[in-house]
């Protein structure tokens, strides 16, 4: 299992609220957003790891999509019935995480929501 803190880490951190429907078709655009991934970039763009998770975090739907390869990432916040949309992407060689919590949802609980250490956060 990879750990964001690891080198050679890429995350997208996406916290949702919204009706059932709306975080039912959050889910199924983060299936095909793995599957685009895959067809746009082929064979050599698939990481040697992934971790790929779904959860709750405080009244949040939660998903996690942690790499040792090229970031994978989508736009969530189109999705009609969605409340909230809080994203994060970091690149460990990078070394920032780029977001929109400006109200800190995610950026004020870095260890909750399992965000890497010891990094600059850019808000946009």
């Amino acid at each position: 299992m990879i750990d964001v803190n690891d080198k050679f880490a890429t995350l997208l951190k996406v916290a949702l609220k919204g009706s059932d429907k709306a975080l039912q078709q959050a889910y199924r655009h983060s299936l095909r957003m793995i599957a685009e991934y895959d067809l746009e970039y082929g064979p050599e763009s698939q990481p040697r790891e992934l971790e790929f998770r779904w959860e709750w975090i405080d009244d949040y739907r939660v998903l996690t999509v942690l790499t040792d390869g090229a970031g994978i990432h989508s736009d969530f916040s189109q999705i009609p019935g969605l409340d909230e949309c809080i994203w994060l992407l970091y690149d460990d060689g990078a070394a920032i995480a780029v977001s929109n919590d400006t109200a800190g949802v995610m950026l004020n609980h870095p260890d909750k929501f399992g965000l890497p250490c010891d990094v600059r956060f850019e808000i946009q």
